[in-house]
């Protein structure tokens, strides 16, 4: 099977929709040739600025793969992202033999690679590694902006009030300062936040609610 760009950071940049952007994709059968695709992400996509690449960012590869490679690494790709400290984390589904794509992963390979049944846990491997690879080191500079949403992770504490009111703690909004988030009857939402406190606060760490 040959490999192919679904969408590129560009194009990512204009929307975020993940399921617009892969509304079109088709689901690859046959041949896993997982070598031939990290050599074409490489080459192709992973430092080409005219694809939205950031040139001094950290660069990361995330691996899903429900099946074990049938090529071999005759490009040497492995010895290129070791070498460039490309980031890999690896994360198998259903039935792959785990100890044939570990080694794709970046050291220590036991962290960087899991093992799910389906791709309905997905979600929660990802919630997980989208926080590692927001923390990577150059990651804020090289995108140039703090994060207000990418990462709230709303929902790590809440609290149902009187009120028909449901208050969530979102402990990564705004570069990790946190906020609240207030979601009344009709569905209207509203954020509470603290501009002036410092980064990693972690405001929503837990909630609570009491009367005067």
């Amino acid at each position: 099977t040959e490999p192919r760009i679904e969408f590129t950071f560009n194009d990512y940049q204009k929307s975020k929709d993940r399921s617009k952007l892969l509304e079109k994709s088709v689901y690859m059968k046959l041949l896993t040739n997982t070598y031939n695709a990290l050599n074409f992400t490489v080459d192709r996509l992973l430092y080409n600025t005219l694809l939205g690449a950031k040139a001094d960012a950290t660069k990361a590869i995330l691996i899903i793969t429900d099946g074990d490679p049938t090529d071999f690494d005759d490009y040497e790709i492995s010895k290129h992202l070791e070498k460039n400290n490309v980031i890999r984390y690896v994360i198998g589904v259903g039935k792959v033999n785990l100890e044939r794509i570990r080694i794709l992963a970046s050291e220590p390979r036991e962290n960087n690679t899991f093992k799910i049944q389906d791709y309905a846990g997905l979600k929660g491997v990802l919630d997980n590694l989208q926080n590692k690879i927001y923390n990577i080191e150059g990651a804020k500079n090289a995108d140039s902006k703090t994060f207000l949403k990418e990462v709230s992770q709303s929902g790590f504490s809440a609290i149902y009030t009187e009120e028909d009111t449901l208050m969530l703690g979102a402990v990564g909004s705004n570069s990790w300062r946190g906020a609240i988030n207030e979601i009344g009857p009709l569905d209207s939402e509203d954020q509470i936040s603290i501009s002036d406190i410092p980064l990693d606060s972690y405001l929503g760490y837990s909630v609570a609610h009491g009367r005067r």
